[in-house]
């Protein structure tokens, strides 16, 4: 079965896109990044900590306290997040594609190169995309005109 992204990490990485969107506005509640986002605020203020601690996010104390995301969202990829929070990307935990477990199998595992392959271009695809890329999608989804139901 292929590994998949954990609620965690999604709520992550929401986090961040709303941080991204409120850039240069101060420092975001995590009430509001909570709504905003519909992340449990419980939830939210372990992961929020987490990304604090790794240096991602600043956080500020006082009635306007709140959050804001250290590095400039050009430079920072979604594939660093998901790293962060949910380790590689591989597809498989056998040792020998990089997870933990062993198998029979190991030393003819003709599978082995594709699934190190897969890893491969996840990391590509997800270093490629930048939150400030997430945001300017994002934009164009809510810019973009609904069509009639006429």
């Amino acid at each position: 079965m292929a590994k998949l992204m954990s609620q965690k990490c999604e709520y992550g990485l929401r986090i961040l896109l709303e941080l991204t969107s409120q850039r240069g506005r101060g420092p975001v509640s995590v009430s509001k990044i909570a709504t905003s986002q519909a992340i449990p605020q419980r939830f939210l203020e372990l992961i929020i900590k987490e990304l604090r601690q790794a240096g991602v996010v600043r956080s500020y104390r006082g009635a306007k306290g709140g959050y804001t995301m250290v590095d400039d969202p050009e430079r920072l990829a979604i594939g660093q997040i998901i790293r962060l929070l949910d380790g590689p990307l591989n597809p498989m935990d056998c040792q020998l594609c990089g997870g933990e477990k062993t198998c029979a199998l190991q030393d003819t595992c003709v599978l082995a190169d594709i699934w190190k392959q897969a890893e491969h271009l996840m990391d590509e695809l997800y270093d490629s995309i930048s939150f400030a890329e997430l945001h300017r999608r994002r934009e164009k989804m809510t810019d973009t005109p609904k069509p009639s139901s006429d």
